[in-house]
């Protein structure tokens, strides 16, 4: 039993031990004990002995009755009066079923016990190589799972996660074990490939049904890997598009879990038209598949289909109103159309119904994101962290809000966290550049808002996302003095941007590097049209103001040139350049008024670069429609993503 708990051998001891396994397989031969009352049942049936089949057939049609009724203390009463719960490890199962089923965790903890004490580690290797693919689950699987699902309930993640492991090593065909390992984001990467790897496949199953089964659970693992050295950008999409073909070719599936892993692969490339076109195809093959729901309702939002989300949101109501997806659904609708307190209302419905589901705690995060909560939200995205151990999108929106804070320094703690479970997410990469970009290293700011372009390159991201990257590369250019770059990002924007903050903060930009250059009516013109966006962007205003007084000061002092006396202007203050020496001579010799309003026109800086803060800063990915906080605003994302645009102080 290599999971991380104590073995039988070790914990007990040679005698214990040998104990321990005589008692095992007394169990063993009381394992069918519901099977043999149904055997007896039927004897005495056929041989009329009418009695005899109803007291066993009693037994065995009360417990299964009770069960599929949902009265399980009933079911649990009967299994403890006729003590099968002790004779019979598949009573001992229906009964912790049982107990599971009515929330009593501690109880069903009892029952299973905290290890799986009858299995060595020799008998699991004994158990691998003589299962066979044949035979159903072994119940031995099946119990550590539901040990699994008990740990999970009382908030023990790590140990939850072993017993699922488990599980699985004991029978690769437990395949909830897998499911919620995965649906729950409890596996990085790394283990994911991990456990794929560690599985015995072809000792568990024949033939081709081991190929078939690995390529299948292959088709569940993570889409958006941790890059490979020296590798291409794209290789697990390639990897994941080469399992699907050879399920399809070699194996003619196509099912409605190969069209979601499929969805998958697609909205991991922020490819969403697509992504939507494989969940319609699964919900007209089972309109009950709530799997793929929440990719469906994300494509939806993020395609801004607020009818088609409307119409999903009352369904789900109809059909499934004690369903956490279905809460989350109504939750993104309004979320969408700009209703944040109906939005949190229904995500923290969501999470009522069922507390460890992490899309409903995620948008909950981004209600107070968006509104400056930063405190609520960040406690609301920790929950998901917890929750989510192999998920990177907690800790990145915990970051994200540290970030909105000033406190870049706590954010790349947060960040670098993430990059160990998922380095391949541009929202990701963005925020980090935003990150560098505060701390003042701007190379490094470049190098990671590069990669995102280069992943973008791949997708079918809404142009809201390219003017976020390229709105922040050109900053950074702009910091190290690279103008012709920072331009051509600047006019990028400008290009594809519809009218609001976003292409307003790069028009900022644009006249601000034209102004610095020298090119003082491209700066004008840039302004005016920034102003006509925004018109109360106070940066364009102080910055045109500057402009003209510089035109002003320039006119003035050309005037003065034609009018100052010769002897005035000597050549030790030519030599020294010095026009603005002269007119300091002429405001102490105060022989005109026009003399002293020149010199109460010349700004102490003298030249535009003195300015810092250019407005707009350096935006971090994300969208919100409608809602752009200038000064440091709000954050949602794609799995909820949001737009934010945080001030910066250059």
């Amino acid at each position: 039993m290599d999971v991380g708990h104590t073995s039988a051998v070790d914990f007990f001891g040679p005698d214990e031990s040998s104990r321990t396994r005589h008692r095992e397989q007394d169990l063993d031969r009381e394992l069918d004990t519901i099977d043999s009352m149904r055997a007896w049942r039927t004897d005495s049936l056929n041989q009329h002995m009418y009695r005899t089949a109803a007291y066993w057939g009693d037994k065995v049609l009360s417990i299964t009755v009770y069960y599929l009724m949902g009265e399980y203390g009933r079911a649990i009463d009967l299994l403890k009066r006729k003590k099968l719960v002790e004779l019979s490890l598949a009573c001992r199962f229906l009964a912790v079923q049982c107990l599971i089923r009515t929330q009593k965790w501690q109880e069903a903890l009892e029952y299973l016990g905290e290890e799986n004490l009858f299995l060595t580690k020799s008998d699991a290797s004994d158990s691998q190589q003589s299962s066979s693919g044949e035979g159903g689950i072994k119940l031995e699987a099946s119990m550590c799972f539901l040990r699994g699902i008990v740990f999970k309930n009382l908030h023990n993640f790590v140990v939850a996660k072993q017993c699922f492991k488990e599980a699985l090593k004991i029978d690769v065909k437990c395949y909830d074990a897998l499911d919620i390992m995965v649906s729950n984001n409890m596996l990085t990467t790394s283990e994911e490939q991990e456990l794929i790897n560690g599985l015995e496949f072809s000792k568990q199953l024949h033939g081709e049904d081991a190929e078939f089964v690995k390529l299948l659970y292959q088709s569940k693992m993570k889409k958006a890997s941790l890059s490979r050295p020296h590798g291409f950008i794209y290789d697990r999409f390639e990897e994941q598009e080469e399992i699907y073909t050879t399920l399809v070719t070699k194996f003619q599936t196509e099912n409605a879990d190969l069209l979601h892993a499929k969805a998958d692969v697609y909205f991991t490339q922020g490819r969403f038209e697509k992504c939507l076109e494989c969940t319609k195809r699964i919900l007209e093959m089972d309109k009950f598949n709530l799997a793929c729901i929440p990719m469906h309702l994300v494509s939806l939002y993020e395609l801004d289909l607020k009818n088609e989300l409307f119409l999903i949101g009352h369904e789900l109501v109809d059909q499934h109103p004690k369903e956490a997806v279905t809460w989350f659904a109504v939750g993104v609708y309004y979320y969408l159309i700009g209703n944040i307190p109906e939005a949190r209302r229904y995500f923290i419905k969501a999470s009522t119904i069922d507390s460890h589901y992490g899309p409903a705690w995620i948008g909950f995060g981004h209600t107070f994101a968006l509104e400056g909560e930063h405190e609520k939200a960040i406690s609301a995205y920790g929950t998901s962290t917890r929750l989510f151990q192999g998920s990177h999108l907690g800790p990145m929106y915990i970051g994200m809000q540290h970030l909105q804070q000033n406190n870049a320094a706590l954010a790349e703690k947060y960040f670098d966290s993430c990059l160990t479970i998922c380095d391949s997410d541009p929202l990701l990469l963005n925020e980090m550049g935003v990150m560098y970009y505060q701390l003042g290293r701007y190379d490094e700011a470049i190098s990671s808002l590069n990669k995102v372009v280069q992943k973008l390159e791949h997708s079918q991201r809404k142009n809201i996302i390219w003017e976020t990257t390229w709105l922040n590369l050109a900053h950074a250019y702009r910091k190290l003095g690279n103008y012709k770059e920072a331009e051509t990002y600047f006019l990028k924007v400008d290009s594809i941007a519809k009218p609001g903050p976003t292409r307003a903060s790069a028009l900022v930009g644009l006249g601000f590097i034209y102004q610095i250059m020298g090119e003082t009516n491209d700066a004008m013109e840039a302004y005016h049209k920034a102003l006509a966006i925004r018109p109360g962007d106070q940066t364009a205003t102080d910055m045109l103001q500057r402009i003209m007084e510089e035109k002003v000061r320039d006119y003035e002092m050309e005037w003065m040139r034609d009018a100052l006396p010769e002897e005035m202007m000597d050549e030790q203050q030519r030599h020294e350049g010095g026009l603005e020496k002269s007119v300091r001579a002429l405001e102490e010799s105060r022989t005109t008024v026009q003399a002293l309003t020149a010199i109460e026109s010349v700004p102490t800086s003298g030249s535009a670069s003195g300015i810092d803060n250019i407005g707009g800063g350096v935006e971090g990915t994300g969208k919100r429609k409608g809602v752009v906080n200038d000064s440091g605003g709000g954050s949602e994302s794609r799995r909820g993503k949001a737009k934010r645009e945080t001030g910066a102080d250059d």
